[in-house]
């Protein structure tokens, strides 16, 4: 798995889909400034959950399964 981010090895195709889709619409806003700022906003939103992911795995792996 190396080299994988933590996106493509947790995200489902719908999820996936839907994040390539979100990224194109943010690139087809026509003011400067709005497109900046939504990726902006979006790339910073996509790092915090993927730490968030990575720490819950972490966790996950420390404690014993119980159903």
């Amino acid at each position: 798995m190396a080299g994988l981010t933590i996106w493509q090895m947790v995200l489902t195709e719908g999820a996936r889909l839907k994040k390539e889709q979100l990224d194109r619409e943010i690139g087809r806003l026509k003011d400067p400034t709005e497109r900046a700022n939504l990726g902006h906003t979006y790339s910073k939103l996509m790092m915090f959950m993927a730490e968030d992911i990575e720490r819950a795995l972490k966790i996950a792996a420390q404690q014993p399964y119980v159903l």
